[in-house]
């Protein structure tokens, strides 16, 4: 059984602050960017809950691996407590998902089936995230499972795995029979994709958590928390990868002078107060991508076949 060797605890800091930073930009961004133009929604609400924590969650990682083997002080056994490890480990991750569900349910019209599928999704993503925590806080000093295997790891993992999985399959089918024009649809569907990095990283954390082919050594404390705290950061940034890139999109549109479809909003929440995106020019410009209201291409189809 081969054992992975001493870890840089410097290095491990620097590296998931950078990714911690990351993230943390990107959603004060997205904020920033619907608030200027007044189309903060749900989805946006939401988002707040995982970028406070997550301001939290990273300094802790700071204060619980102040140096090697330090163990017993009262920081650091604070810090690795249940209730300031796991709870917002979890709460981060499924209030992402959320939000993601309701960025999807935004873009279609009122009753539309889609919409209301995005909500029944919002719904599950909630029920999965308390049960989660619920098993994580029953089973946390158990061992019990199938071939010696956490309950807490498998259902977890389990969860992970299904919710993930319905983030990455939903928007495909969804926009699948849309007539949105091919760079646009291309772009969408790779944004509301994003998930699979989030399941592909949740894989290998179950692998490496999980392999008893391979020791994770000494350091074995450090690289869980590690990975714990890179996994959160890859999911808020996924979470706010919609807005980010769509304003980027538009601002290399600008810069080369390309032109994209004119799309129009029906966003009942926006309607009479808010201000076109325009990301980075003052001249208003077509809405981005994630305030498409896809009930437009639904009219047209209606009435070009009455």
């Amino acid at each position: 059984m081969g054992t992975l060797p001493p870890q840089s605890y410097l290095g491990w800091k620097v590296s998931v602050t950078v990714l911690q930073a990351l993230a943390i930009c990107s959603a004060i961004y997205r904020l920033a960017h619907r608030i200027r133009i007044r189309r903060a929604w749900w989805d946006d609400y939401i988002v707040f809950i995982p970028l406070v924590l997550e301001a939290v969650y990273c300094p802790l990682f700071w204060v619980q691996f102040r140096r090697r083997g330090d163990t017993t002080s009262l920081a650091s056994r604070v810090s690795r407590s249940y209730w300031l490890s796991t709870i917002p480990f979890m709460t981060i991750l499924w209030s992402t998902r959320i939000a993601l569900s309701l960025s999807l349910a935004r873009l279609f019209p009122k009753k539309h089936a889609a919409r209301l599928w995005s909500f029944v999704l919002v719904v599950v993503m909630i029920v999965s995230g308390i049960s989660c925590l619920l098993v994580s806080a029953l089973t946390c000093h158990r061992s019990l499972g199938a071939n010696g295997f956490p309950v807490r790891t498998l259902y977890i993992f389990a969860e992970d795995f299904t919710s993930d999985a319905l983030l990455i399959l939903s928007p495909t089918i969804l926009f699948r029979r849309l007539k949105l024009p091919r760079r646009e649809r291309i772009i969408i569907l790779l944004v509301f994709s994003g998930s699979a990095l989030t399941l592909m990283y949740a894989v290998v954390f179950a692998i490496l958590n999980n392999n008893h082919m391979v020791s994770l050594g000494t350091d074995s404390t450090i690289i869980i928390a590690g990975l714990q705290n890179i996994e959160v950061a890859i999911s808020l940034f996924v979470c706010n990868l919609a807005v980010v890139s769509t304003c980027f999109y538009q601002a290399i549109l600008r810069y080369y002078k390309l032109e994209r479809p004119e799309l129009v909003s029906s966003e009942d929440t926006a309607r009479g107060h808010s201000q076109q995106c325009t990301c980075f020019s003052p001249t208003p410009t077509a809405l981005t991508l994630t305030e498409i209201s896809i009930s437009n291409f639904f009219d047209s189809e209606r009435s070009q076949s009455s």
